[in-house]
């Protein structure tokens, strides 16, 4: 289900009435596209608020986190006495300054986190097969094999051009 119809009760107030935009609404990653990212920029604090969610969610509890800090960017004084105007042009200014990369390098460290948890529980439910027939190896216990020493050499050596000549002792 798409984040955008998880938004908190205030959240959705504030873009009823017209003090919020939507940033990104519904935005499914790439490398998690059972995954959905909504971001609404809050006019009155001139904040970003987002919601994080996977398709099977079920109302379970949400947690709040910030992102780490981005690089301000400058933002430029526009010529107005509106203060939503200059909120607006802040925003703005701040998302395409470095927020939007923010929320998407957030995003990509999530993905990243779940697959290495995916990989992880295969890797510990995989067996090891023998490498002739195919089938599992038989389970060791006790003590590893302790590894044999190198075999013997021939005697021979193969020389830069290829040829193989014989080794003085």
């Amino acid at each position: 289900m798409p984040s955008s119809e998880h938004l908190s009760a205030e959240l959705a107030e504030v873009l009823r009435r017209g003090r919020a935009i939507p940033m990104l609404v519904d935005y499914r990653p790439p490398e998690m596209p059972d995954h959905t990212l909504t971001v609404i920029g809050t006019i009155d604090d001139v904040k970003f608020q987002g919601l994080f969610l996977p398709d099977d969610y079920a109302g379970e509890e949400l947690v709040r986190l910030n992102l780490p800090p981005y690089p301000e960017s400058p933002v430029t004084e526009i010529r107005t006495d509106s203060a939503d105007a200059k909120a607006i042009h802040e925003l703005w200014s701040r998302w395409h300054g470095g927020m939007l990369e923010s929320y998407l390098q957030f995003t990509r460290a999530i993905a990243m986190a779940l697959s290495l948890d995916k990989l992880q529980a295969a890797l510990e439910t995989a067996e090891v097969l023998h490498e002739a027939t195919g089938a599992p190896a038989p389970k060791v216990t006790g003590k590893k094999p302790k590894p044999t020493s190198a075999k013997k050499r021939s005697g021979r050596r193969v020389t830069k051009t290829g040829s193989k000549q014989r080794r003085r002792k």
